[in-house]
């Protein structure tokens, strides 16, 4: 299905889908260990949404990078990686900040936190992504 949509619309797509499969991951193991409830059920809808939102900024943000990085090499698929994903935490931080009272996000030092997670992951990304390059001969 996604090989329907034009390719710029790609990126876009795969983070949606990734962010919002976490969540529902997540979301499995909570419903399993606290039983179905209205509240569960809101709450869970509305963190699939924002993990949505984020993950499709996040594909903006590799469709707007993977280029200009792409010149650069083994580097460029850290530098990609980073990128979308630190994106994509940032803006599920911004969403965190405006509709939830969680206190890590109304602190500098949780935005130093949060957004060096995910730096972390992002180089784990960018490292999966080159490894797939090299197999692949690219």
């Amino acid at each position: 299905m996604l090989e329907r949509l034009p390719e710029r619309a790609r990126p876009v797509a795969i983070g949606a889908l990734a962010g919002a499969a976490l969540v529902l991951f997540r979301g499995v193991f909570l419903l399993l260990r606290r039983g179905p409830s209205m509240q569960l059920f809101t709450l869970g809808a509305q963190a699939l949404a924002a993990a949505a939102v984020a993950g499709g900024v996040g594909g903006v943000a590799y469709g707007a990078v993977r280029r200009p990085f792409g010149r650069l090499g083994r580097a460029g698929f850290y530098l990609t990686g980073v990128t979308s994903v630190v994106t994509a935490f940032a803006t599920l931080g911004i969403i965190a900040a405006l509709w939830s009272d969680e206190p890590v996000f109304h602190d500098v030092t949780g935005w130093l936190l949060f957004l060096g997670v995910g730096v972390a992951i992002g180089l784990f990304v960018g490292h999966s992504w080159s490894k797939n390059a090299s197999s692949e001969g690219i």
